[in-house]
């Protein structure tokens, strides 16, 4: 007699074992239909099938399986049946069905999730609740990035990167379907949008002819100054485009007023008054859209800042910025910049040619005109150019005669900084720009001349001639704001914008990238650039996380190589790639093949399926995932950069919100709900193990990063309390639900303000995003460490889930006790320079029980150097309390 594991079907005569494993069989085969009907009697092939969906992320299909094999008779509390509506609640959970899991969890019987399922369910509840304004309120409450102590961001309107084309021959062999779509953030001086402009006239004249494309560049910058510089910089180039190429008196001038306001602090009086003029037209433009580039586009809330900068810069500002100081300032730093790249690369920094000039910028701080523009408009100057390092009385005549370039000032930082501060940020070297705006751009580097301007106006005559190409192609939009809060908001069409504009790009180019090898004495190789701001030197994962190639790997190897993969996924289970969902089909062309015959679907060649082009997307659904912590550890406990000086590195400057940010990211590409929600658990429960550690070199080595470190558990208890507010707050946004039972009820989350009344000495790196609010309780502390931790210099070693400190011998254990129940820290705040505040979310619970005790302190720590950036401040409950209570989360929202 059969026993009840190898029940007999009376069907067929197979047994359910014999079943089963015909249908793991063509499962493994891709014929996941077939596999499906093999056994209708025995619920176990339905389990099977449905855990095998749900490991994959096919939740909806899973809930299909689990309900057919629930239809089968199962004895009512048996362990089976308490699974498969454990893992039917868990599928409804991960695509956000809250009310279909809400209904199964009563039939869920005692199963040992429960509790878990049933707070999720809760939690998902009351944040479906939430305001639909809930995406723009995060993204303007929570900022990305760690804080600097400067509320008001520095201002460069001068870049200092080589100009670099974001354009290649890739896009424009593609057919012409829809504009190439650029985004520059942080555009400064707009050297990379010139470049691109260029090369996409010359390509245009290999691969466009006719040429047919149209073109969607969004330019960004946090600074209103820099658009409004670059936007007067775009009404000279439009009239330089509408001139005839003739070389006349009329478009040397011209080129030589575009030459000053792109290269100089001090300007001849002819061209500060024809930039006075510009900015008067572009003004009186903004204002009545009567005279506004028809290939400029400017929302309402950016255009209000710009003009305001406009305004600004046409009031007598001769009184705020003299003309003598800043020529002073700029020698300065340029003195200064030519002798530290002597000393940083053992070389002259400058190529040959304008030596001359050089010589007399150092001491007059200003540039020479072309000859024909000295004859029209300076005709003290005319004297022989050997003659200009003798030209004893040239200082007192540019301080006498010469204007400030208004353009490179900003009224925020005026009125907010010190005048010394003011001058020293609009310092810089022009005569960079006699090998960054050609080096990258392909275009001939001028010979045997003399002066910087037969250096620059050369390029910008390119300029001008691709624009007159181009421009009535072009749309260039100009955005004000942060760089990933704007890209959040267009994601989620929240802008104030053309809603036909693109909400994703063909290439997203951002300032302020490190220079690569091999001219950067940090970085030996791509790798080890990877290993410091990725957290990975793992190149496809790069590419798949990153949508992008990574440099070095041949576009047409790494083609070919995508295109193999997914005909090999649509070969082996094209009903899976059918089953996915809409939205991922139509990404990559592919949402017609639903209503495929599978069999016809599996012999086609996927190339002459898709309606896109398939290198847009490396064509994986779903890969491997590989666990974020990694990435977490390296932002909470980053290596001591305190041996580097500020400008030898981009500091990482992501706060704890990238986390959830990146998990949104995973799941659109494809990575199942139930992996990322188990990687954020493991956090949020302090029960992560995992064999990354946080790194020890800076920038970090690549054999530290391939260093293979045994698995162990790591506490995130420092790091706990934030996390389950963010999480809790990001609830609405997030795709699938998470399950745990740690998250707070959002009306219990308040705005609090700590006001730091002292600061420490130090005042270098202000403007460093390297801040975070530490609290600890001291009376701990003391207890466990021996002393209290103001002025404690091994913070990164308390914080380190192995560190132990080398000052004073503590046992592992102990500081362990102290990480999990006497240090909390918080990496997303607001600072208000004004009265030294620090703005910040959290949940009532954990505030009210630091400040029931005693000993609860808290200051503000920086995270390149490891040392406090302040006196610390009692958060106990007394009068004297500097911790301040504000609104509610769910105020907040309401309010908005």
């Amino acid at each position: 007699m059969a026993d009840e594991g190898d029940h007999i079907d009376p069907l067929n005569g197979l047994s359910s074992e014999a079943l089963r494993e015909q249908g793991n069989t063509l499962y493994r085969e891709g014929k996941v239909n077939q596999a499906a009907t093999i056994e209708p009697t025995d619920p176990k092939p339905y389990s099977n099938l449905s855990a095998a969906r749900f490991e994959i992320g096919d939740y909806r299909q899973c809930i299909k399986d689990v309900s057919n094999a629930l239809e089968i008779p199962i004895q009512d509390n048996s362990d089976l049946r308490k699974k498969l509506y454990a893992r039917l609640i868990k599928s409804c959970l991960y695509i956000k069905d809250i009310q279909a899991a809400e209904a199964n969890c009563a039939l869920l019987g005692d199963h040992p999730d429960r509790a878990r399922l049933v707070a999720a369910c809760t939690a998902c509840k009351a944040a479906s609740r939430t305001s639909s304004l809930a995406v723009s309120n995060l993204i303007r409450a929570l900022p990305c990035y760690l804080s600097t102590l400067i509320d008001n961001p520095e201002y460069y309107p001068v870049g200092h990167d080589k100009a670099c084309s974001q354009v290649d021959e890739h896009m424009l062999r593609k057919a012409v379907k829809k504009p190439v779509s650029l985004f520059f953030g942080g555009i400064g001086d707009a050297r990379n949008l010139y470049a691109t402009l260029i090369e996409t006239a010359r390509l245009e004249t290999v691969y466009s002819r006719p040429p047919k494309r149209k073109y969607h560049v969004t330019i960004n910058d946090l600074k209103a100054p820099a658009l409004a510089r670059d936007l007067v910089m775009f009404y000279l180039l439009d009239d330089l485009a509408k001139m005839k190429s003739s070389g006349g008196e009329l478009e040397t001038e011209h080129c030589t007023v575009i030459f000053y306001l792109f290269t100089a602090s001090i300007l001849p009086p002819f061209a500060a008054r024809r930039i006075q003029d510009t900015i008067k037209r572009v003004e009186k433009a903004l204002g009545s859209d009567e005279d506004l580039l028809p290939w400029i586009h400017i929302n309402n809330d950016s255009r209000d800042a710009i003009l305001k900068s406009l305004r600004y810069w046409q009031k007598d500002l001769k009184s705020i910025y003299t003309v003598a100081k800043m020529v002073t300032m700029s020698n300065d730093y340029f003195n200064a910049a030519v002798a530290k790249f002597i000393h940083q690369m053992g070389q002259t920094k400058h190529s040959e040619g304008c030596e001359t000039e050089i010589k007399n910028f150092r001491t007059t701080g200003a540039l020479w005109p072309p000859a024909s523009v000295v004859k029209a408009h300076e005709p003290l100057l005319q004297i022989d150019r050997k003659g200009m390092v003798g030209w004893k009385n040239g200082k007192e005549y540019v301080c006498q005669h010469g204007e400030v370039n208004v353009t490179l000032t900003d009224e925020a930082s005026t009125e907010s900084r010190r005048w010394d501060w003011v001058y020293g940020v609009i310092g810089f070297d022009p005569f960079e720009n006699m090998e960054a705006l050609y080096e990258l751009t392909g275009l001939p580097l001028p010979k045997n001349q003399t002066l910087l301007y037969e250096f620059v106006a050369p390029f910008f005559h390119r300029v001008a001639q691709s624009l007159q190409k181009l421009r009535n192609r072009l749309t260039v939009e100009m955005l004000l704001g942060e760089v990933s809060g704007n890209l959040d908001m267009m994601r989620h069409k929240l802008l104030d914008r053309n809603q036909s504009f693109p909400h994703s790009y063909d290439r997203i180019h951002l300032s302020n990238i490190p220079q690569l090898p091999p001219k950067s004495p940090q970085w030996k190789n791509v790798d080890e650039f990877h290993c410091e701001y990725l957290a990975t030197n793992d190149r496809d994962l790069i590419s798949k996380v990153m949508r992008t190639t990574v440099p070095e790997l041949p576009a047409v190897q790494k083609q070919k190589a995508m295109v193999a993969r997914f005909q090999s996924m649509l070969h082996n289970n094209a009903e899976f790639i059918q089953s996915l969902d809409p939205a991922i089909l139509g990404h990559i062309g592919l949402e017609h093949i639903r209503d495929m015959d599978p069999d016809v679907l599996r012999k086609s060649d996927v190339r002459s399926l898709t309606s896109s082009d398939l290198d847009d997307d490396d064509g994986s659904i779903h890969p491997s995932l590989v666990t974020d912590i990694p990435l977490t550890v390296a932002i909470v406990l980053p290596a001591d950069r305190g041996s580097h000086g500020w400008d030898t590195l981009i500091y990482a400057p992501l706060n704890l919100t990238i986390f959830i940010r990146l998990l949104i990211h995973l799941h659109e590409l494809g990575y199942p709900a139930h992996w990322l929600s188990a990687a954020l658990v493991q956090i949020l429960e302090d029960e992560v193990t995992t064999s990354a550690r946080p790194p020890e070199t800076s920038p970090q080595s690549l054999a530290e990063a391939r260093r293979e470190n045994p698995t162990k558990r790591l506490t995130t208890a420092p790091f706990v309390t934030e996390m389950v507010i963010l999480t809790a707050m990001f609830l609405p946004l997030l795709p699938f639900a998470v399950i745990t039972t740690t998250l707070p009820n959002v009306a219990h989350i308040h705005e609090y303000k700590i006001a730091f009344k002292v600061m420490t000495h130090f005042k270098d790196g202000l403007g460093l995003p390297v801040f975070v609010l530490t609290f600890w309780d001291s009376e701990l502390a003391e207890t466990v460490l021996g002393y209290d931790l103001d002025g404690f210099p091994e913070m990164r070693q308390i914080l380190h889930p192995e560190g132990c400190t080398r000052y004073i011998p503590i046992q592992k254990e102990k500081l362990q006790e102290f990480r999990q129940q006497g240090l909390k820290m918080m990496t997303t705040f607001r600072w208000n320079t004004r009265d030294s505040t620090a703005e910040f979310w959290m949940h009532e619970d954990a505030m009210d029980t630091m400040q029931r005790s005693k000993g609860w302190k808290c200051a503000v720590l920086r995270t390149d150097r490891w040392e406090f950036a302040s006196l610390s401040v009692r958060v106990s409950g007394t009068k004297k309390c500097p911790v301040r209570k504000g609104r509610r989360w769910i105020d907040w929202e309401e309010e908005s």
